[in-house]
């Protein structure tokens, strides 16, 4: 995932990657700035939680994070690179907080955000075997929709509140998170590997995710 992230940004701004400054909202210890650091980027990361920054600036070694809330949070310079990853699901009221993204973006930079697609195939299984059993079955569910999930988007709605806080979609991709790093029992695995069999045929995937530019300013 994270090359991926990195394939995306070298597409849109290419160059060398040591003069690209990048910051990843919602990085808890910092993982990905850590990664984009052994790639070259001045990769920085802002999280709410002071004790994640902590761990991940004491103990992981990882530069430049910083515990911050988006919404407030102003850079001394404009990132040309956000990212947000598996992160908008967990937030209260988005809006404001792409809002924050938005402002610390340059004009001309990227911003790219992933998030579960509620109307994925997968997701769509896992609420009818919630429905059927009259919620018994809940478990599937529980396992997509985890509690602290606080939104959840279709495309559609993704699209809209980035429209809303100053973004344009230039780009789309899928994925599915992969089957080996999900905790499954051998029959769960098997009707997952199913359903993802079935994604690219219906094109429907259990990660969506936009690569975004700032909407273009109306002319006074």
């Amino acid at each position: 995932m994270f090359d991926q992230l990195d394939t995306l940004i070298q597409k849109y701004l290419p160059g060398p990657r040591h003069e690209l400054r990048t910051l990843d909202v919602g990085t808890a210890t910092g993982y990905l700035p850590r990664h984009f650091g052994a790639l070259g980027y001045e990769s920085c990361g802002v999280d709410i939680s002071e004790e994640a920054v902590r761990h991940g600036t004491e103990q992981l070694n990882i530069p430049r994070l910083q515990a911050a809330n988006i919404e407030e949070y102003i850079a001394e310079q404009p990132f040309p690179a956000v990212t947000n990853i598996y992160v908008i699901e967990h937030v209260p009221d988005p809006v404001p907080f792409l809002e924050g993204i938005r402002r610390n973006l340059s004009d001309d930079g990227i911003f790219i955000c992933t998030t579960v697609d509620s109307d994925s195939l997968i997701f769509g299984v896992a609420k009818i075997l919630y429905r059927i059993t009259g919620g018994r079955s809940f478990a599937a569910l529980e396992r997509i929709c985890e509690v602290h999930h606080l939104n959840h988007f279709t495309r559609k709605s993704l699209d809209h509140a980035l429209d809303r806080a100053g973004f344009e979609v230039v780009e789309r991709f899928n994925r599915n998170l992969p089957l080996r790093t999900l905790t499954l029992r051998p029959l769960q695995r098997l009707a997952v590997a199913v359903l993802y069999g079935l994604s690219p045929i219906l094109n429907s995937w259990f990660v969506q995710g936009v690569v975004c530019r700032p909407k273009p300013s109306n002319p006074q």
